[in-house]
């Protein structure tokens, strides 16, 4: 898949460069018409999953709504990443750290820097937002036992009764789980007794 799309961009014209661009390279390249944004678009390798395997991959699986805590340019200085706080509501499977709050790392978002908008969009699924339910299974991200990141593009959002997947693909990668919030739940209590 990766040597088509290489294969792809050379075909097209695509210019691919040898060395890794920061975001301050991008910022400060001459060629960068001013007032122009960097924008950064991120496309990763989502796969199918069942219930089960979601559930099985997924450090902690909740209900929940999010709130803003910040954005920003990761340290290697390639990407945006948004920190969100997890506001549990209902816990169907893992355990919950002591450590609050609860993080959540998305990448994408829009910062400034040195007075450039530099925006990421992640090309597989929507971005969160804050006042929203979700259904949200998540695998730890770094070190810290607080901290989380989406597992496989899967997060929910939950409104009237219905589950709709935020992924792009997300009626191909979540066949098997159910759009009714109630039976979603009940398939993701019993993959979770069955770890």
């Amino acid at each position: 898949m990766k040597r088509l799309l290489l294969t792809t961009m050379l075909g097209l014209g695509f210019a691919l460069d040898a060395t890794a661009q920061t975001i301050s390279d991008r910022i400060h390249d001459v060629s960068r018409p001013p007032g122009t944004p960097v924008i950064i678009g991120v496309l990763s390798e989502p796969f199918p999953k069942s219930v089960s395997e979601l559930t099985n991959g997924s450090a902690l699986i909740l209900e929940a709504k999010v709130s803003l805590l910040q954005t920003y340019i990761n340290a290697s200085d390639t990407g945006v990443v948004s920190e969100f706080e997890i506001l549990p509501l209902q816990i169907l499977a893992g355990n919950v750290p002591v450590e609050i709050p609860l993080l959540l790392r998305t990448s994408g978002g829009e910062v400034l820097k040195d007075g450039v908008t530099v925006r990421e969009v992640d090309h597989d699924r929507e971005q969160l937002k804050e006042n929203v339910v979700y259904l949200l299974f998540l695998k730890h991200d770094g070190l810290e036992p607080n901290a989380y990141s989406i597992y496989n593009v899967a997060a929910f959002e939950v409104f009237n009764n219905v589950v709709r997947p935020l992924a792009t693909e997300g009626a191909y990668l979540f066949r098997d789980l159910s759009r009714d919030h109630d039976e979603a739940v009940a398939q993701v209590n019993k993959a979770a007794r069955a770890r």
